[in-house]
């Protein structure tokens, strides 16, 4: 029972928490809550959430435990000085002793973003799952693989870039364009046409001027990887029969 009345505190706290930020309008988070009375078992997971290598999360942010897609726990960051990070001790609850599989998601009060996390744990009475000296790393689903309209809202974020395999920084893993697209073939100098000054940077570059690495890409007109006579006529050619 000791450990019980640990997560209907951490509850109810987080539950107050969550209302002082709406009320001040600092805060949109989302509508996790769980009645700790409506079940007979509890457990508690200790956890430090990562965002792929770096340590995150803030007094405000928030943790939950899901079993079947039903909240089963929520709790505010925790700072522990020891270690100078925030750490979530998670409440679960559930009305079975075993078989339960449960799932987390992280909330970011300052971003107002929600993710998924990846590790999960099997519900066991009574169990602390970590502890503030070795707690649980947890880490923020990345997965840009997956359908767009999956993303949580830290993929919608990070999953973006540039999605034109024309363009100098073509980023082939990234479902959603940014807007961040530059360079195209032909194009030296960078002003969105391919004309007589291109080739003009061509010809001295072959003749020894400096060339930088995208100028490199752009004016390697054979894919040889190779600035030639040869690629200035490719590019000569390429002008006349556009003009």
């Amino acid at each position: 029972m000791y450990y019980k009345n640990i997560n209907r505190f951490s509850t109810c706290s987080a539950v107050l928490v969550i209302m002082l930020g709406i009320i001040l309008g600092q805060l949109d988070p989302p509508d996790w809550f769980v009645d700790p009375y409506q079940f007979e078992y509890s457990a508690n997971i200790v956890a430090l959430v990562h965002l792929e290598d770096e340590v995150v999360g803030s007094e405000n942010d928030l943790m939950a435990s899901f079993i079947n897609g039903e909240c089963r726990g929520v709790v505010n960051g925790l700072y522990f000085p020891p270690d100078e990070v925030v750490l979530f001790l998670v409440p679960i609850f559930s009305n079975n002793a075993s078989g339960d599989e449960v799932t987390f998601q992280y909330y970011n009060a300052e971003q107002d973003a929600v993710g998924s996390l990846v590790e999960t744990v099997e519900f066991v009475p009574d169990a602390i799952f970590g502890s503030p000296m070795d707690p649980i790393i947890v880490h923020i689903r990345l997965d840009c693989a997956q359908d767009p309209d999956h993303f949580n809202d830290f993929e919608m974020e990070y999953c973006q870039g540039c999605t034109d395999p024309s363009a100098y920084n073509w980023d082939p893993d990234m479902p959603v364009d940014d807007g961040s697209c530059y360079g195209q073939w032909g194009d030296s100098n960078l002003d969105e046409s391919i004309d007589i000054l291109d080739v003009v940077v061509l010809m001295l570059i072959i003749l020894g001027d400096p060339v930088s690495e995208y100028q490199q890409w752009a004016l390697d007109t054979n894919f040889d990887e190779t600035l030639t006579v040869l690629d200035v006529i490719i590019l000569l050619e390429y002008i006349l029969d556009n003009n």
